[in-house]
């Protein structure tokens, strides 16, 4: 597995490594599991980077690999097995190339080991009389197969993935003829079984599968198809010439019956899992899958092989589950089920690797590292490729996953590494602890800031210590991670007379906590003070700009503030000064005016008054109304009464 690891061009470049020298010992490609092929070469890769000079070893179940006349170690590390070889019995140990391979990488700073390999010879399944894989005859019946015709035949075949079933016509020319793509009629399954659906007289012959693999290839013996007389004969057939054919009596009713149903099956994400499930019954019962949890199977990836096999591609751990295969005879209620494990694994994967430290002598350290995968991963500490159990000064806490050193001394200085092994496979990651005297390090560096300036980028500045510290000093890291997330770190090498960094490519609208460290030959500073920046984004929370001791604008809050309340008492004036105007008119107009019925009483040349009417917009004229004693009003009646809607 190849894995890259972080690049510190710019320290490096300053000890004279060169620009693309990384600093600490790792794997770029690991030897993997492989299956050669007798009298073969075969080349394990071990392929490795780190500070020069490295030392690269192989053993082979434990022991060291000497020199040998069938294997050379390359320029690169990798180890070539000239011709691959194989002797059984006692005494043959050192005549085999078949065991546990593992590489092993050392410089100054430690030693490492990569994850072992298990390399076995490439073999093929030899049983029966003829030595080769064996395909057991047809279920239907001890002797030649027989089916009725249009039925299903099911002839099982060895476990073999690239088994490949032939048939031989019995009419002359006798010859193989490969049953691939020939008719949607024959399916072959993963466990060497051809299914046949809907059986005709051209399907009667001879059958017999091919194992083949990397190795050889093998067939069976032969298998006879024939067709059964539960149906009517061909015409015919078995009668003397010109006799008609005699019809058999109908096939008789069958339950439904499940001949293979669904295996437990293990494997691994991304490849492909089926899942057989052959029925017979009459009439023709009709094949169902569900699972056992009640949760959808999903048509993703999902296929059905054949007439009634389930294929699912690309599986991954949503497809863990117990499947069940129900055969219904059509119209009721009658059914039969199989059901079969369907477990889904995952090698380890880390979603945090533990990182470089340098801490002074009789300080405490700390690994983490943290790893994904089903089953669930045990982890494993080493130093120096050899393992760490807990002591006096070694502690493991957190389920293995945090390894913590207390007073350190000089012999911990060395390569940690996490190992992370299930049943589908093992995984590792490292890191370099120095140890260094506390007043030969770099003090931390201060005044770090950060500032985002869009939403995928941040710049971090700090500041300039005095010349003779930056003397001393090969560069600066600067370390990033997402906060409150156990996500892995992002560090950006700086060269020494650099004073900032723009840090790019980040998720918008994310808060980042950053911290920075300060290196010189011997070892890393203390962690600076971390601060947090948010990158722009809609999403972002609302951040405070104010720092302590930041003036903020008081004055012009408090005019705002009056501003406002100024405004609020102008309008409230307004309306008042409108509403009394408004009543004054009517109140004077009910003390001295009357509006007579009669438009003609008003006198010519009385004084008139204008008072605008509430709801209109031209002013009213109104006349005075003249004085009348009581007996004139007696006289006229209530001619006279101002009206009160012209008021």
């Amino acid at each position: 597995m190849v894995r890259w690891r972080l690049c510190l061009a710019g320290l490096l470049l300053l000890q004279g490594c060169g620009l693309g020298c990384p600093l600490e010992l790792a794997f770029l490609l690991e030897t993997a599991d492989v299956i050669p092929v007798r009298e073969q070469p075969l080349v394990l890769h071990c392929w490795v980077e780190g500070q020069r000079p490295i030392t690269i070893t192989w053993h082979k179940d434990g022991a060291m690999l000497g020199s040998d006349s069938h294997t050379a170690m390359l320029a690169n590390g990798s180890l070539h097995i000239e011709s691959f070889r194989h002797r059984s019995g006692a005494g043959a140990t050192n005549q085999t190339s078949v065991g546990e391979y593992s590489c092993t990488a050392q410089n100054r700073n430690g030693l490492l080991v990569s994850r072992k390999a298990c390399v076995q010879l490439a073999s093929e399944s030899r049983t029966g009389p003829a030595r080769g894989a064996t395909c057991p005859r047809p279920a239907c019946a001890p002797g030649p197969a027989r089916a009725p015709a249009h039925d299903r035949a099911r002839a099982p075949g060895p476990a073999q993935p690239t088994a490949q079933p032939m048939i031989r016509p019995l009419m002359p020319p006798a010859h193989d003829l490969a049953l691939g793509a020939t008719s949607p009629q024959f399916t072959l399954l993963p466990a060497g079984i051809l299914h046949i659906t809907g059986v005709r007289r051209a399907d009667v012959g001879a059958y017999r599968c091919v194992a083949s693999n990397i190795a050889n290839s093998h067939c069976s013996q032969e298998a006879q198809l024939a067709i059964s007389n539960e149906c009517r004969p061909w015409p015919g057939e078995g009668q003397p010439a010109g006799a008609q054919s005699r019809v058999l009596a109908p096939k008789l009713y069958k339950e439904p019956m499940i001949l293979s149903g669904p295996q437990n099956l293990t494997i691994m994400v991304h490849q492909t899992a089926i899942l057989e499930c052959i029925a017979t019954g009459n009439p023709w019962p009709i094949v169902s899958w569900s699972r056992l949890d009640g949760r959808s199977i999903g048509v993703e990836g999902i296929q059905v092989l054949g007439t009634s096999n389930l294929m699912i591609s690309d599986v991954s751990m949503k497809h863990t589950g117990v499947y069940v295969c129900a055969a219904n005879r059509p119209g009721t209620c009658v059914r039969r089920t199989a059901q079969g494990i369907l477990m889904v694994q995952a090698p380890p994967e880390f979603v945090l690797w533990p990182q470089l430290v340098s801490k002074p002598l009789g300080s405490s350290a700390s690994f983490t590292c943290m790893a994904q995968g089903v089953p669930e991963p045990h982890l494993v500490w080493l130093k120096n490729g050899k393992i760490l159990t807990p002591g006096e000064n070694i502690k493991l806490t957190h389920n293995n996953s945090t390894l913590l050193l207390q007073g350190l001394a000089a012999g911990d200085e060395a390569i940690y590494q996490c190992i992370a092994e299930n049943s589908a496979g093992t995984n590792q990651a490292s890191a370099h602890l120095a140890v260094t005297l506390a007043q030969e390090l770099p003090s931390s560096p201060g005044g770090v800031q950060a500032t985002a300036l869009s939403t995928t980028s941040i710049q971090g500045s700090w500041q300039e210590p005095p010349p003779e510290v930056t003397e001393g000093l090969i560069g600066y890291v600067l370390h990033v991670r997402r906060a409150g997330s156990a996500s892995r770190e992002l560090q950006e090498a700086v060269s020494k007379t650099t004073f900032q960094h723009l840090v790019t490519s980040l998720a918008p609208a994310t808060t980042y906590h950053i911290r920075l460290h300060a290196y010189s030959p011997l070892g890393a500073s203390q962690d600076s003070a971390p601060v947090l920046a948010t990158t722009m984004g809609s999403n972002a929370d609302p951040v405070c700009h104010c720092w302590p001791g930041e003036e903020s604008s008081l004055a012009g809050v408090v005019v705002g503030v009056h501003i406002g309340m100024a405004c609020i008492i102008f309008c409230l004036l307004f309306l008042m000064f409108g509403y009394c105007r408004c009543l004054f008119c009517r109140n004077r107009a009910q003390d001295g005016w009357t509006v007579p019925r009669g438009a003609e009483l008003a006198q010519p040349g009385a004084p008139h008054s204008l008072c605008t009417k509430l709801g209109e917009d031209k002013p009213v004229e109104m006349a005075p109304t003249p004085r009348y004693s009581e007996n004139t009003l007696e006289e006229e009646g209530n001619d006279w009464l101002p009206a009160p809607e012209q008021v």
